[in-house]
């Protein structure tokens, strides 16, 4: 469900117990902390801001360079078949209007 204002938190539990509010000063910390690397937390985007949920940004590169760079591979190990992917999962990153 899309939150009716940017203003809403949520409580978030802890693996520990604990729990912190979305709008709590060092949740981005607790959240890096818990998963090992650099974290934030944002709101869920608008559906119709289609751009933030492209696969690949309007520049010089295709959705394919975007997907090798996400594949640890060795130098000349090619890539999965892709050519068989719906065009919603070549175009975005997930599905408008949700995030992970």
């Amino acid at each position: 469900m899309e939150p009716d204002s940017a203003d809403e938190q949520v409580d978030i539990t802890f693996p520990d117990g604990s729990v912190s509010g979305s709008d709590h000063a060092d949740i981005h910390a607790r959240l890096s902390a818990l998963v090992g690397h650099a974290s934030t937390l944002e709101p869920l985007r608008p559906i119709s801001d289609l751009d933030f949920y492209r696969r690949h940004k309007l520049d010089d590169h295709t959705w394919l360079d975007e997907l090798k760079a996400t594949f640890d591979r060795e130098p000349d190990e090619p890539l999965p078949d892709f050519s068989q992917l719906p065009q919603s999962m070549v175009d975005y990153v997930s599905v408008p209007g949700t995030f992970f």
